[in-house]
């Protein structure tokens, strides 16, 4: 049985901030991942430091350290380091991972009328891991990042429109033919219209777009909450092949308020601008504005 520990770390601090320990049997290729309390990590990893090497990531392989820090911008501050016994390469590690990674979106639109006002409409799209016990055949899920969000009645629209963003991203994401669709269904439970579409990702690039992909879905579910303005620019840029390459860019100046700038005007400009070139010519109106 393998075990690897992925740290995310302070530049000046020993201790980790946050601990994924995944364990592999490379004879009944069983996969089991997990956020690990920090407290199991100091006594299973930091007490017997003398079994265990450590290597910063980036130094095992660029694209796993790129792929962890694609989950979210502020992850570009930090260090992410992966513990083991005996060797590691990133080759290896990543055909580990991408026996077990997934991305999954899902909506629920009721059904029924309910009162004004009721909690009824939700988007989730999640980056996660599968495992299967092939003793017991049971299916664990470990989510890695999630972009979250409901709302009600009056905002129905928004959440249709962040599904329309995610499947743009997820054409993106495939362009290569390096997804594999598993699942892509319909039904109805307990009075909610349940829509949901999972895939299998198959290399590495595409595990550090899927990454990048829900990233930029949060600027819209974690900032200014289902902002109408939000949503439409970036249901703008999603038909754009590079809007991946720039996600650190649009959430810093999303932080930012967008410098200021009056967004409904951008939008009207990338709405009859080719969908190919609309995050240059958005970049480039921010900077004139």
């Amino acid at each position: 049985m393998e075990t690897y520990y992925f740290t995310i770390e302070f530049a000046d601090q020993e201790m980790p901030i946050c601990v994924m320990k995944l364990t592999y049997s490379p004879v009944l290729r069983e996969f089991q991942p997990v956020v690990y309390n920090l407290e199991d990590f100091r006594r299973s990893v930091l007490k017997y430091r003398g079994l265990w090497k450590s290597s910063l990531l980036s130094e095992v392989d660029k694209d796993l350290d790129e792929f962890f820090k694609s989950l979210h911008p502020i992850f570009r501050k930090h260090l992410f380091k992966v513990y083991y016994r005996g060797k590691v390469s990133g080759e290896h590690l990543w055909k580990i991972l991408l026996q077990s990674l997934y991305i999954s979106i899902e909506t629920r639109i009721l059904a029924k009328s309910v009162l004004l006002g009721e909690r009824g409409y939700y988007f989730v799209t999640d980056l996660y891991f599968k495992s299967i016990d092939r003793t017991t055949g049971e299916v664990g899920r470990e989510n890695i990042v999630s972009a979250i969000a409901m709302g009600r009645r009056e905002d129905i629209e928004q959440i249709l429109k962040l599904l329309s963003i995610a499947e743009n991203l997820v054409k993106i994401v495939g362009s290569d033919g390096k997804l594999e669709t598993i699942t892509d269904k319909e039904e109805v439970v307990d009075n909610f219209v349940v829509a949901k579409k999972e895939y299998a990702i198959k290399d590495r690039q595409a595990a550090i777009k899927a990454a990048k992909m829900i990233s930029l879905i949060k600027i819209a579910t974690e900032g200014e909450f289902l902002s109408e303005r939000v949503i439409e620019l970036l249901l703008a840029l999603s038909v754009d092949s590079s809007v991946l390459n720039y996600v650190d860019i649009i959430a810093k100046l999303a932080e930012n308020d967008f410098r200021g700038a009056d967004i409904w005007e951008i939008i009207d400009v990338l709405r009859v601008t080719p969908p190919n070139k609309r995050v240059k010519v958005f970049l480039a109106l921010l900077a004139v504005m």
